[in-house]
């Protein structure tokens, strides 16, 4: 999927917008782009599966190995996979945060 941040009156937002009607698996590939376009990690969401306890789970892969390496977070369940990802944003956002600091800007 592919977002964009929009700068208006107000200040800016996503487009798409987030769309309550989408299923579980189409929220988690929206907040994916939007986590991989505002930090600029190149994030692959992988199809959702079903774990041991029949509950709908999901994946991602991080980074690119010709590029340093990647992490593969196992499937986990859509709350928690949204958080994990919302978590990893906070923590790239204040590293990018940090190397504008450290590079005087």
């Amino acid at each position: 999927m592919n977002v964009t941040r929009v700068q208006d009156d107000t200040g800016t937002h996503i487009e798409p917008a987030l769309d309550s009607t989408w299923s579980e698996a189409r929220k988690f590939e929206w907040h994916a782009a939007v986590v991989a376009h505002d930090t600029g990690l190149t994030i692959r969401v992988h199809p959702p599966g079903t774990d041991r306890l029949g509950r709908v789970v999901h994946g991602i892969t991080i980074g690119e190995i010709n590029k340093g390496g990647q992490t593969t977070i196992p499937a986990l369940p859509f709350y928690d996979a949204w958080e994990f990802l919302s978590a990893v944003s906070i923590g790239a956002m204040a590293l990018l945060a940090l190397q504008q600091h450290a590079e005087g800007g």
